[in-house]
Protein backbone atom coordinates (compact mmCIF):
# COMPACT_ATOMS: atom_id res chain seq x y z
CA UNK A 1 0.00 0.00 0.00
CA UNK A 2 2.93 2.40 0.54
CA UNK A 3 3.11 3.01 -3.46
CA UNK A 4 -0.60 4.38 -3.72
CA UNK A 5 -0.38 8.34 -4.23
CA UNK A 6 -2.60 10.90 -5.07
CA UNK A 7 -2.18 10.17 -8.67
CA UNK A 8 -3.44 6.15 -8.16
CA UNK A 9 -6.23 4.61 -10.16
CA UNK A 10 -7.69 2.40 -7.61
CA UNK A 11 -10.44 0.15 -8.65
CA UNK A 12 -12.33 -2.24 -7.15
CA UNK A 13 -13.07 -5.21 -10.12
CA UNK A 14 -15.79 -7.75 -9.48
CA UNK A 15 -15.02 -11.26 -10.98
CA UNK A 16 -17.60 -13.99 -12.24
CA UNK A 17 -16.61 -17.82 -11.35
CA UNK A 18 -15.15 -18.21 -14.48
CA UNK A 19 -12.46 -15.04 -13.90
CA UNK A 20 -13.52 -12.44 -15.98
CA UNK A 21 -14.44 -8.99 -14.68
CA UNK A 22 -18.59 -8.39 -14.98
CA UNK A 23 -18.08 -4.75 -12.92
CA UNK A 24 -15.80 -2.19 -11.56
CA UNK A 25 -15.79 0.64 -9.28
CA UNK A 26 -13.38 3.76 -9.21
CA UNK A 27 -11.82 3.50 -5.48
CA UNK A 28 -9.46 6.48 -5.76
CA UNK A 29 -10.67 9.77 -6.14
CA UNK A 30 -7.72 11.92 -8.57
CA UNK A 31 -9.47 12.61 -11.33
CA UNK A 32 -6.57 13.59 -13.62
CA UNK A 33 -5.10 10.03 -12.98
CA UNK A 34 -8.74 8.37 -13.67
CA UNK A 35 -9.25 10.42 -17.24
CA UNK A 36 -5.94 9.97 -18.35
CA UNK A 37 -5.53 6.29 -16.91
CA UNK A 38 -8.80 5.12 -17.12
CA UNK A 39 -9.38 4.17 -21.19
CA UNK A 40 -6.70 2.26 -21.00
CA UNK A 41 -7.78 0.17 -17.73
CA UNK A 42 -10.79 -0.06 -19.13
CA UNK A 43 -9.51 -2.13 -22.15
CA UNK A 44 -6.79 -4.20 -20.05
CA UNK A 45 -10.57 -5.20 -17.87
CA UNK A 46 -11.57 -6.39 -20.59
CA UNK A 47 -9.62 -8.85 -21.96
CA UNK A 48 -8.03 -9.91 -18.36
CA UNK A 49 -9.01 -13.11 -16.75
CA UNK A 50 -8.50 -13.54 -13.42
CA UNK A 51 -8.32 -16.68 -11.07
CA UNK A 52 -11.44 -16.96 -9.45
CA UNK A 53 -12.25 -16.69 -6.00
CA UNK A 54 -13.35 -20.24 -4.39
CA UNK A 55 -15.66 -21.40 -1.90
CA UNK A 56 -15.59 -25.39 -0.35
CA UNK A 57 -13.05 -26.55 -3.60
CA UNK A 58 -15.68 -24.56 -6.57
CA UNK A 59 -14.77 -21.21 -8.49
CA UNK A 60 -17.38 -18.50 -7.31
CA UNK A 61 -17.69 -14.71 -7.40
CA UNK A 62 -15.30 -12.54 -6.14
CA UNK A 63 -13.83 -8.87 -6.10
CA UNK A 64 -9.58 -7.73 -6.60
CA UNK A 65 -8.69 -4.60 -5.79
CA UNK A 66 -6.30 -2.89 -8.21
CA UNK A 67 -4.10 0.07 -8.11
CA UNK A 68 -2.15 2.00 -11.23
CA UNK A 69 -0.10 4.48 -11.58
CA UNK A 70 1.61 6.36 -14.06
CA UNK A 71 5.73 5.63 -14.79
CA UNK A 72 7.54 7.57 -16.25
CA UNK A 73 11.51 6.37 -17.70
CA UNK A 74 13.76 8.80 -18.85
CA UNK A 75 16.56 7.42 -20.56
Amino acid sequence: MNSINSESLVIEAYVDANGRVQDYRILSDSTEATQEMLPAVKNMLIFTTFRPATSMGRPTTGHAVLSFSKVSVRG
